[in-house]
């Protein structure tokens, strides 16, 4: 395989979610960094999620330094700061594991649905962008089948857990645990909020609201699952009467749950669980009484999947790994076709032409 194929980035398991929440990129950030990268790709794919950072590039270099300066510079950081964080992997490691990463292998819950739906998104982008070139382009759809065969043929995502249901089940489940009336809010209306409302709204004893900036999006996203819509400004009155909150909006810029929005609350408990990247809620909220907050770094999945299913996902891994592999093998071997063609059409052209001179000389010396 080709020693082109790059991956740099930074996951869940190996990086603190403050250094994680300055390296994320929304379709602007990726612009410009698909900008800062073409002098040295033939082609770039970015996966940014509230778990992980990782960039796949068809590389003209693969040297760590020249990586971690451009990402650097890209997320305003110092080299020094940022280098101890990033992993890197090339040529078939970093095929492997946007193929694991898109079957659900890498993730916090293993087998979970939201991260082939992300890796989906970041490939359509990219193309629709002109940005993968042909290797990230075959690269992308392989992680995709691969992803869509692991969860159609194993029993690895039979649960449907997610990291909203882990939220919801594990650390709100003590708020459905009585007949009286609990109410909810959802912060967000993104994929994580979606996935929460379908869920809570199947909970009894649940008044559940959806809070967001976009207002119009609010109304539409409670609409479709018969909940309440309420503005951003309105979240400080609706959080002193809240019993929890689920904060996962994925567009926050600075915390949009601040110490001062619950400083007039009644007596009851309130729980929060952040599930945003960048963080939704002020850390300092913890310190107040009354307030219990679960922050993404602290949810933990739910056991480990079957055996036999990691085993089933790993060979449908490993089979359209060697499938990519084929095909650069093949392109390589086709360029190499191309290219002595195009060596011999040459050599018969510049053949010809010695010819064509030589009859012009014996012509020019007969006369």
């Amino acid at each position: 395989m080709s020693g082109s194929l790059l991956y740099c980035g930074m996951t869940q398991d190996r990086v603190p979610v403050g250094i994680r929440e300055r390296v994320q990129a929304d379709a602007a950030r990726r612009r410009e960094l698909v900008a800062l990268a073409q002098p040295h790709v033939a082609g770039l794919l970015v996966l940014s999620t509230c778990e992980r950072f990782e960039l796949y590039a068809d590389a003209h270099t693969v040297e760590a330094a020249c990586w971690t300066a451009l990402l650097a510079r890209a997320f305003s950081f110092s080299t020094d700061a940022l280098a101890p964080h990033l992993h890197f992997r090339r040529g078939e490691s970093a095929a492997r594991h946007l193929l694991r990463v898109s079957a659900g292998l890498e993730s916090r819950i293993v087998g979970e649905p939201h991260i082939l739906r992300q890796v989906r998104t970041a490939y359509i982008d990219g193309l629709e962008h002109g940005e993968l070139g042909a290797t990230l382009s075959t690269l992308g759809r392989t992680a995709l089948h691969v992803g869509k065969r692991v969860r159609r043929e194993t029993q690895l995502a039979s649960t449907g857990q997610s990291i909203t249901a882990l939220a919801i089940e594990k650390l709100l489940a003590g708020s459905f645990s009585q007949s009286s009336q609990r109410r909810i809010i959802v912060l967000g209306t993104g994929m994580l909020a979606r996935d929460a409302l379908a869920r809570l709204a199947r909970r009894p004893y649940t008044s559940v609201a959806v809070v967001s900036r976009g207002y119009a999006r609010a109304v539409e996203l409670a609409g479709r699952f018969d909940v309440d819509a309420l503005p951003l400004s309105e979240l400080p009155r609706a959080l002193r009467r809240a019993d929890a909150l689920l904060a996962c909006s994925n567009a926050a810029q600075g915390f949009l749950v601040q110490r001062r929005c619950v400083h007039s609350r009644r007596q009851q408990p309130l729980q929060i669980v952040d599930l945003g990247l960048p963080r939704n809620v002020d850390p300092d909220l913890a310190s107040v009484p009354g307030v219990q907050l679960v922050q993404l770094e602290r949810l933990h999945g739910f056991g480990t999947a079957a055996p036999a299913a990691l085993a089933s996902a790993e060979r449908i891994v490993e089979r359209g790994l060697q499938r990519f592999i084929d095909w650069q093998h093949g392109r390589a071997q086709a360029a190499c076709i191309a290219a002595v063609q195009e060596g011999v059409a040459a050599t018969a052209a510049q053949r010809r032409d010695r010819h064509v001179r030589i009859r012009r000389l014996k012509s020019q010396v007969a006369a």
